[in-house]
Order: structure tokens, then sequence, then C-alpha cells
């Protein structure tokens, strides 16, 4: 009460954001408190005003003005496991996430690799996009198998026979194998041979009458 009298303050008060009513409190002792947390991002402009009562005539307060600002988003960072020669690309980030880099940026050498991420929350008015968020991606090492052919497989002692390698990638992700194949009869060497394109052969005349594996 700011003019002359006295009495008792009752009734409610409503709290506003320019023109819209946030909410009412009934006055206890000549006071209301309101507790909201819905008030979006940005700057809000917050009045209350008294209704009056049969002895009190209606009142605004003055505005206060009150700055919201963005909450930063939770998430859970994904990780992968993968093989070299693998991209981005062929690992699909959960919804929200996007790969900082090119789709076909390699995911790196043997062994942990980081790459960075963002993560765009779907309401942007009140939450913040969170970038440069590091993601391991663990590379293995490519996994292959190796086909014997022996030309002819039914020869004769002293005739030269050639065996032939062939080494292809089982598992995902890609590159140029290289290196050297060992050929052995049980586990006797016969010798040895580069790998090409794939491919590696040897020929030898010294096999045994009889049975080899």
């Amino acid at each position: 009460i700011i003019s002359n009298g006295s009495g008792e303050l009752t009734g409610d008060i409503g709290f506003y954001d320019g023109d819209d009513l946030l909410g009412k409190g009934t006055i206890d002792h000549g006071k209301v408190s309101f507790t909201l947390d819905t008030l979006t991002a940005g700057t809000h402009n917050i009045t209350a005003k008294y209704e009056g009562n049969e002895i009190a005539n209606e009142a605004t307060s003055d505005i206060v003005t009150q700055i919201v600002d963005k909450a930063n988003p939770t998430y859970q960072v994904p990780s992968y496991n993968g093989y070299y020669g693998q991209t981005l690309s062929d690992f699909e980030l959960p919804e929200k996430f996007n790969w900082q880099e090119d789709g076909t940026t390699a995911v790196g050498s043997i062994g942990e690799n980081i790459h960075l991420v963002t993560y765009t929350p779907s309401d942007t008015n009140n939450y913040e996009v969170v970038e440069d968020i590091k993601v391991t991606i663990e590379v293995k090492e490519l996994e292959t198998e190796v086909k014997l052919a022996i030309n002819p497989n039914l020869s004769t002692y002293g005739e030269s026979v050639t065996l032939t390698a062939n080494v292809a990638i089982t598992s995902n992700g890609a590159g140029e194998l290289t290196g050297v194949v060992e050929f052995y009869n049980g586990t006797t060497l016969l010798g040895t041979s580069s790998v090409t394109n794939g491919t590696a052969s040897f020929a030898t005349d010294k096999l045994t009458a009889g049975a080899h594996s």
C-alpha cells in the first residue's frame, strides 16, 4: 500500500512475460512467489500485476528484464570398431550427429583414431549446438583368406609343379595386399613368393612320390 490508509491486501498477483500470463499466486502476508522453468532462451520482460480487492485497486510493477541463456544438451558419444581402409561414410552416426570431416576421410591407421563430430539438438532455439566432440574409432587389421591351387595336382616325380596362392580381403575395409606367402609341405617350408595383385606363385620339382599337404 503506497497511499494513506491501511488494510489487508488479499487476492492474486499474475506474472507476465510481455502480454503472456506465466502464472498466478495468492498473496500471503503481502508477498507472492512463483517458480517456473519454462522460459525460453532469450530476453524476457517480466511484470507482476496485482488484481486488486474490495479495498485496493489494481497495480502493475515495473518491468524486470530476465535473460535466459541457451542450455547445453545432453547426448551419448558413440564409439566404433573398424578396419583399415574404411572411411567415415562407412559408420552411421546416431541421429543429430554429423562428421565434421568429409565422408571420404579414411578412418586412420591401425589402433585408436579420433575424429570430430557435431551434435545439433532438435530445439536449437533453446539448446546449444555442440561442436568438436571426439569420437573414437578402433581400427583393426584387415582379415584375409588364402586359397591354394596346385597345377598339376597329379604329377610325376621330378615334374615341375606350380603352387598358386590367391590372397583376398574378407573383412570390411580396403588396402593393397603386399608381403610374402610361404608354401609348406606339412611343416616343411618349400619356398616363398611375393604377393602381386593378390597372387603369389611358386614352382618346384622337388616333391617326392606320395601324397603331400
